[in-house]
Formats: structure tokens, sequence, C-alpha cells
């Protein structure tokens, strides 16, 4: 569902090294083109090709990124990050590890859970008419549902805005493997009074790949932002990846189980894309027989999810200077709140 200007760069052409669309003052053309030709001959005279002046900064291995335009800034930081995740997967099962530590494991429910998941389809589709604004909306973009819990924006919070980018791109990645490894029928392969509100996607139904997806943005936005909450109240991001997930059950395209299983996976990516920025521990954890486990019966709630046990600290991460640079880059635009009382928030 990644739909972002990070990967495509956000120009005309198809290359990596594409060229920006715009100059100083306006949009590129074959008439600005050719003025520029007329121009550089009546202003540069008479030049021999000597060179005149010495750049600098070109060797500066410990500068940032900051010379890049957001696209290309995104390009060089997926490059590196995805070659640090991984994914391993055999029929019905997947490993994901960051480096050499795993992160999560996955594992596809039995046949009988996803039959007596079909059930909720015909509850959750009862919801469809007051959601069915999200559930169009959020086929393509979610970024802009977690956006309007704070003030991002490319002038407020740009590096945030492009972190959110990369992540949802990062787990883009990994969660088509792990689908293509866990391979589950949809609803609708199920049963044909589903009616799915939106066109079902060719792409297996576990784990959820917008759940995954969310959940990492979620735990991303906590952590930069400091939100917190006892057992009786989710931070706002979570809750809102909760409602993401539930849309695509309205929807008609998913069970509650690959929502379970989507927030399970997408939390650790999010943890490790944490870890990978500020040098926290990894953690791992996994979803099946063993350790969080939906059963067929029961719905995906936030109950559901605080009930399971807490992710196992796992490696140190990788270093990856660039992002780190980057993520501290995004830290730095969430000073610390102060609170109506005038204590810390």
């Amino acid at each position: 569902m990644y739909s972002g200007f990070a990967i495509g760069g956000g120009h005309g052409g198809g290359h990596g090294g594409g060229h920006g669309t715009n100059h100083a003052g306006g949009t590129a053309s074959s008439l600005l083109t050719h003025a520029l030709t007329v121009s550089h001959e009546a202003m540069a005279g008479y030049w021999d090709g000597a060179a005149e002046c010495e750049p600098a900064g070109f060797d500066d291995a410990s500068a940032g990124l900051d010379y890049l335009s957001p696209a290309r800034r995104s390009q060089v930081l997926i490059g590196q990050l995805l070659s640090l995740f991984k994914v391993d997967g055999s029929p019905g099962k997947a490993t994901v590890s960051v480096g050499n530590a795993d992160i999560a494991n996955v594992t596809r429910p039995d046949t009988e859970t996803f039959q007596k998941q079909v059930e909720f389809l015909r509850s959750y589709a009862d919801l469809r008419t007051d959601r069915n604004s999200e559930i169009v909306v959020q086929t393509t973009d979610i970024i802009s549902f977690f956006g309007a819990l704070a003030h991002v924006n490319p002038s407020r919070r740009k590096y945030t805005l492009e972190l959110l980018y990369l992540v949802q791109a990062i787990c883009v990645a990994v969660e088509m493997q792990v689908k293509h490894s866990c391979r589950a029928a949809r609803p609708i392969d199920w049963s044909p009074r589903v009616h799915p509100v939106i066109q079902t996607p060719d792409h297996s139904s576990f784990p959820s790949g917008h759940a995954t997806e969310a959940f990492a943005l979620a735990t991303l936005l906590t952590a930069l932002s400091g939100s917190a909450a006892d057992r009786d109240n989710l931070p706002q991001e979570i809750a809102l990846a909760f409602r993401i997930a539930a849309n695509r059950v309205v929807a008609g395209v998913h069970f509650p189980v690959d929502s379970a299983a989507g927030a399970i996976l997408g939390r650790q990516i999010g943890h490790a894309i944490v870890a990978l920025g500020n040098g926290s521990a990894l953690t791992r954890t996994s979803y099946g027989p063993g350790g969080s486990e939906l059963a067929g019966e029961d719905d995906f709630t936030p109950t559901w999810l605080r009930d399971q046990a807490e992710p196992a600290k796992a490696d140190s991460p990788p270093a990856v200077p660039l992002f780190k640079w980057f993520f501290e880059k995004a830290q730095a635009e969430w000073p610390a709140m102060a609170a109506p009382d005038g204590g810390a928030n």
C-alpha cells in the first residue's frame, strides 16, 4: 500500500539519478532550456575551459545527508536499512531478522482458526456505512491519519515525515516476504457472502500489511513523542493503529487474526527502527504456537495485545551512522512538552 514520495523520487524520470523537474525559479521546459542556452552565450563570454573554483565539502566522510533532497535521502537510507532486514521463510512460517538478531517469528494459523474467524466478517460489516470514507482513503494513505495526531508537515517536522515514509517502505518490503511464506486465503475465498467493499488484494491475507505498517508507525511515533499510557488508556498513535487494522476487517479483506499478527510484526519493526536510530537493544518475539496467538473465536482487541508477553531483549543493533544522524534529526523535532501544571508531560 506504500505510495509515498521516497522510493519514486518525486520526479518524472525513471532512473535512480533522475533530474529534478524544477529550476531555481520555474518548472523545466524546452523553452527554458533554450532560453538558458541563449543566455549562456550572451553572459559567459570567452572561456577556455579552465577550472576556476575549488569545490569544498565533498570529502567530508562525517557529513550527513542534508545536501540531498528528501527523495534522495530516502533512497540512500532505504538502501542501507534494507541491507539489514532479512526474511527467511518456509511454507507457513517466516523469521525476520535485523543484522544477526531475530526480531520476529511468524507462523500461519491452522485452517480451523480461519474458519472460526469468518463469523467476524458478518459483525464487522455492520460498520461499513460509518467507515467507508476511511476505508477508501486508507487503501493508499495512512500517514495522513497519523499526521493528524500531531503537527507533522514538511516545515515543522520534515525529518519525522520523511521517517514515516521510510518506515512504511521498510514495512512493505518485509511484510510482502512474510506474506509470501505465510500465504493464506482472503475472506472472500471462504464465503461469497462477504462482499468486500474494496477490491480484494492479490496477496496473502495473513499477516495484514495495513496492521503491520500502522503499528510500526505508531510504535515509532510513540517513541518520538514520548506518549505514555496505562493499562486502561492507549496512546492515540496505538489507538489509531487498531482502527486502521479494524477497517480492513470492516471492508471485508482481512480477518482479526491477520491484524493480530500484523500488529506483532509491525511493533517489532518499529522497535527495530528506533533501536537502529538510538542504539537501544533490539527485541524478539513470535506470533504462533508458543508465542502471541489469537484464538479463532477471539477478536483482535487492545486487551488481547496488552496481555501478550513483553518482547525479549535481543542483541545490540548494527551501527548505521547515516541513519543515526537522520533519526536524531527527527527526534530533535519532538522537544519535551510541559504539562498544564508545569510538570513534565
